[in-house]
């Protein structure tokens, strides 16, 4: 696997999973346990109102989960910052050209 594949299957697969997970049902566990969470007495009109909720939740966290992932992977990947410091002399093909400042001469 080339570089370059690797690097779009690493940036894409966890926004992807995020997504679906996100996009799963509400099992009646996790609306029993939100219920009794908050003191909500799950009846039959509440139920299909907290599990609309809970649904419209994860779908707007794993949204924005994904968004936010691709936002950093893409100002990762096309501004050359590796989220390390001190920087290295040579943290990777985009940086083979960084050297030091050199240090300022002061009086």
């Amino acid at each position: 696997m080339s570089p370059m594949t690797a690097m779009l299957v690493e940036l894409l697969a966890v926004p992807v999973l995020a997504v679906l997970r996100g996009l799963r049902p509400v099992s009646a566990g996790r609306l029993a346990r939100f219920a009794a969470r908050y003191d909500i007495p799950l009846t039959a009109d509440t139920r299909p109102l907290v599990r609309a909720y809970l649904r419209r939740t994860s779908r707007w966290r794993a949204c924005g989960g994904a968004i936010g992932w691709l936002a950093a992977g893409v100002f990762t990947s096309g501004s050359g910052y590796h989220y390390s410091w001190p920087p290295s002399t040579r943290c990777g093909p985009c940086c083979s050209t960084w050297t030091p400042p050199s240090p300022s001469t002061g009086s």
